[in-house]
């Protein structure tokens, strides 16, 4: 759990919370998916907020 908040928290662009909960479901409790998708973030931060909470007719996913 440690491991997972500190890499969480080298994200520190845009939309903080939005994206960091992105990366956590797009992360699937993988290690390597989340630092990919922390990379993704980084470049582009828009990019982590759609694959997560958009589907393929870019209608928003409701989020619990």
């Amino acid at each position: 759990m440690n491991t997972i908040l500190t890499l969480l928290d080298k994200y520190q662009g845009g939309e903080q919370t939005r994206v960091q909960m992105a990366i956590l479901k797009l992360s699937e409790g993988d290690l390597t998916k989340l630092r990919h998708y922390i990379d993704a973030a980084q470049q582009d931060y828009r990019d982590v907020i759609y694959w997560a909470f958009y589907d393929k007719d870019d209608k928003e996913i409701p989020f619990p």
